[in-house]
């Protein structure tokens, strides 16, 4: 991709031959100098689109990187939060085992965490997805 310094650099060109056609049309007369300086004109307005269409697509990637980097942000703490789930669940679960030991009956507590840790397992590779898409799209773009 062209960079913005190059489209300004290519503008102050065109507009500097314009203004020395401007000094040759005045030298030599209207007449002779007057295709050069109607095509002069031309590139330079046709330059002046590409740079306006260019700031367009800068602004436009500055919002897409954005965007990118909030969803890489959520998707970070997503995935800490569902390690710290994997975590509390191990813990509840040594607490179960420790009723147990006292003759508790934990068979619902037992079918909840277990049902948690379904949901929790179905989660894990949601969260890998989502992260593998962000970091995709980061690199794209």
């Amino acid at each position: 991709m062209t960079q913005p310094t190059e489209i300004a650099d290519l503008l102050q060109v065109i507009s500097s031959l314009n203004a020395a056609v401007t000094e040759l049309t005045a030298a030599l007369g209207a007449s002779e100098t007057t295709g050069i300086q109607g095509q002069l004109t031309s590139i330079l307005a046709q330059l002046a689109v590409i740079e306006q269409q260019q700031e367009s697509i800068l602004t436009s990637q500055a919002d897409i990187d954005t965007a990118v980097a909030e969803l890489n942000e959520v998707v970070t703490t997503v995935s800490a939060q569902v390690t710290q789930l994997g975590t509390d669940f191990t813990a509840i679960e040594a607490e179960i085992t420790a009723l147990e030991a006292q003759q508790v009956d934990t068979t619902a507590l037992k079918a909840a965490v277990l049902n948690a840790r379904n949901t929790l397992t179905t989660l894990s590779p949601a969260v890998a997805q989502i992260t593998s898409l962000g970091t995709a799209v980061h690199q794209a773009t």
